[in-house]
């Protein structure tokens, strides 16, 4: 609990609630040891811990709207440094039809009258 969070803690709402909401937010946004163990980190022999990150598959309902929620304002930078170009245009309405495809098939298997 920095001295500078309190402050912007502050700036956006009551400052009493920063110690009872700090550690859900901070856990959101930087993970927490918790986390590390079931998903980042392995059990070496001697105690020690090493670098896990392939042990889970990639979970459409995380990917799918990252997708979703990147792809626009890539659009919207490429337009403003001057960048656009046919090309990527095409590669991200392709990679937008891909995306909305999977996250389909996925909700039809997983939450359609069958899932």
């Amino acid at each position: 609990m920095g001295f500078i969070e309190r402050l912007l803690f502050k700036e956006i709402t009551d400052e009493d609630l920063y110690k009872y909401t700090y550690g859900m937010m901070s856990e959101s946004i930087h993970g927490s040891w918790n986390e590390s163990l079931d998903w980042c980190l392995q059990k070496n022999e001697d105690l020690t811990f090493s670098v896990y990150p392939f042990s889970h598959e990639a979970d459409v309902r995380f990917i799918c709207p990252t997708i979703k929620f990147c792809n626009e304002p890539y659009r919207l930078w490429l337009k403003r440094i001057e960048c656009e170009d046919e090309n990527m245009t095409n590669v991200l309405d392709w990679i937008e039809k891909v995306n909305t495809r999977i996250f389909m098939i996925f909700d039809q298997k997983y939450d359609g009258p069958n899932g």
